[in-house]
């Protein structure tokens, strides 16, 4: 967490102790994406570097580089290898030096990660294209650089135009200077974009058609252009709050009453119900309810704590399991 405490530390020893909360932190998400086989991009960025780099290594390439070492660490510890690096700066000078000591510490210790290339908030226009080819461009032509992206304070498609000029003068000067290293690249297959940028469409979907035997009209709180749906805490339906939960969930109120609006959310979900004898949370429930608001609950606490007319959640795994059928407690509730 960022923040701008000044810290003091007498030697080395005491910098690296305050790391365990680096890793208690990071573990978590390393296992994850671990156990998912997902990338991770290790990105050191000189402009939000913590108090604790900051008062031991100031505000230096160096910094920069030990910050990034550190997240690799745990991410090794946990023999996880799935990441790239990145080290952006403003100032093309920050970070070219940043990269170049970044790639000598990891010849140093004999790592081989990718290296994600990119100047952030570079600008707009000529000064924007410019401090993107000095920084990029420097680093390429050291041979350094696997991924590359120009920031720019314009639209995204105009990014594409010098970013793939850059990569293109890379790959020339890599062919004259480097035949081994230019045979490699060109038996990668070319990536060729079928997307289409320019044209959009809006996606539509089709809700269930209510049929004559059902009460609930799903219409009313599943939209085709895409439903809102927000999480309401059961102690939000109590008399005293119940009036500032329909303003936050856009309903227009009379007399106390809620009224659906355009700007009104669709449906809301909540993971526990108001108990039975809960008079002031089951009332507001109903008002939302009558004015076309879906209550969206987990079919299991629908079972426990029934309400007429909500729907039941269910996961994919259940529903395929039970081959599309519902619990005779829920048809209980439906009826």
């Amino acid at each position: 967490r960022k923040d701008f405490e000044d810290k003091v530390y007498e030697s080395e020893d005491d910098y690296v102790k305050e790391r365990g909360y680096l890793v208690e932190a990071m573990i978590p998400l390393v296992q994850t994406c671990k156990d998912l086989n997902r990338c991770m991009r290790i990105g050191t960025n000189h402009g939000s570097l913590s108090s604790r780099v900051l008062s031991y290594y100031g505000d230096t390439p160096r910094g920069m580089v030990e910050s990034a070492i550190e997240f690799a660490d745990i991410c090794r510890s946990q023999d996880y290898h799935n990441f790239v690096f990145s080290m952006k700066a403003s100032n093309p000078l920050v970070m070219v030096q940043s990269y170049r000591l970044l790639a000598s510490e990891m010849y140093r210790m004999n790592w081989d990660y990718p290296l994600h290339l990119g100047v952030t908030e570079a600008g707009e226009g000529e000064d924007g294209r410019m401090k993107s080819a000095v920084g990029i461009g420097t680093l390429l032509a050291d041979g350094l650089g696997d991924t590359v992206r120009v920031s720019l304070t314009e639209d995204p498609e105009f990014e594409y135009e010098p970013c793939n000029r850059l990569s293109e003068m890379a790959e020339g000067r890599l062919a004259a200077t480097n035949p081994g290293a230019a045979e490699r690249q060109a038996a990668v297959r070319p990536y060729v974009d079928t997307r289409d940028i320019f044209g959009y469409a809006r996606r539509v979907g089709t809700p269930p058609e209510k049929k004559e035997s059902e009460k609930v009209d799903v219409s009313l709180f599943l939209n085709p252009n895409g439903s809102v749906i927000s999480t309401v805490d059961p102690k939000m339906l109590s008399a005293d709050s119940a009036p500032y939960l329909y303003k936050e969930l856009g309903f227009k109120t009379a007399v106390g009453m809620p009224f659906k609006d355009i700007a009104t959310a669709d449906s809301i979900f909540m993971r526990t119900l108001p108990a039975q004898d809960n008079s002031a949370g089951r009332t507001g429930l109903r008002r939302m309810m009558e004015v076309g608001t879906g209550v969206i609950v987990p079919a299991e606490e629908l079972e426990k704590n029934p309400l007429e007319n909500a729907v039941a959640l269910v996961s994919l795994t259940d529903a395929v399991e039970s081959n599309g059928k519902v619990s005779a407690q829920l048809m209980m509730i439906r009826k």
